[in-house]
């Protein structure tokens, strides 16, 4: 089933440091495992800005849809597995899973 992290946690001094912590905490465990993993309230710069900084591509434009705007992105890892990045704009969640 995978996994299911919520940051839902948030302290004015270091929101955004926690943020990108708890993202490159799952964006690690997902390189370990390639389990999905879900998470809650974090930003569209922050993935991005945690996907680069393992050295994961974007293989191709970011996708979306409605006016919750769901999004997707197909990415390379440097192993070279092919993952999806999935979430919402509206809701701050996205997901990280095998792209097949």
């Amino acid at each position: 089933m995978g996994n299911n992290y919520r940051f839902l946690k948030s302290d004015n001094r270091n929101g955004i440091s926690y943020l990108r912590a708890a993202t490159m905490t799952a964006f690690n465990k997902f390189n370990e495992d390639k389990q999905p993993i879900e998470l809650k309230c974090i930003p569209m710069p922050i993935i991005v800005e945690c996907m680069k900084a393992l050295g994961w591509k974007q293989d191709d434009p970011v996708e979306t849809n409605g006016w919750q705007v769901d999004w997707w992105m197909h990415v390379i890892t440097p192993d070279n597995t092919k993952v999806l990045l999935s979430g919402s704009w509206y809701y701050g969640d996205f997901k990280i899973e095998i792209d097949e």
